[in-house]
């Protein structure tokens, strides 16, 4: 089956992948959703969505990001696919998607981080020739 991919573009599509995204976030809710999503988007930051029919069946949020080690190049800040939905290629789709965007905005490389205990993503993104390049570190204050 073919699934569309779209960039959100209003409140209502971003609610529409609240159910996705809360099995990556258990804490997250409809307020918090529409307000991060409102602040990052004026900020750079994407809404890709998978539909199959109307239903959002996956969701990646990315970014364009410049530094100096690379110079220009995409962030994704995380990528969410229905459980009843993962293995059917959607994420590659999206990742391609993804690809092409970079391609064509000229970024040189697709960044992101993923938690250390999501083993099935760390297989899935190797799969789709991502290289694990650093550690993230973080300290609470």
């Amino acid at each position: 089956m073919k699934y569309k991919l779209e960039l959100a573009s209003n409140d209502n599509q971003t609610l529409a992948c609240f159910d996705v995204l809360v099995q990556l976030y258990p804490k997250l809710n409809k307020e918090i959703l529409i307000d991060t999503i409102d602040h990052q988007s004026k900020n750079s930051y994407k809404l890709l969505l998978a539909y199959d029919g109307d239903d959002v069946v996956a969701v990646t949020r990315f970014r364009i990001g410049y530094n100096f080690s690379v110079g220009k190049y995409i962030y994704i800040e995380n990528m969410a696919t229905d459980e009843e939905y993962r293995s059917l290629g959607i994420g590659a789709s999206m990742i391609d998607w993804i690809e092409n965007f970079a391609k064509d905005n000229s970024c040189k490389q697709i960044r992101l981080i993923s938690a250390t205990h999501r083993h099935k993503a760390h297989k899935f993104y190797l799969n789709q020739n991502f290289k694990i390049a650093c550690y993230n570190f973080w300290k609470d204050v």
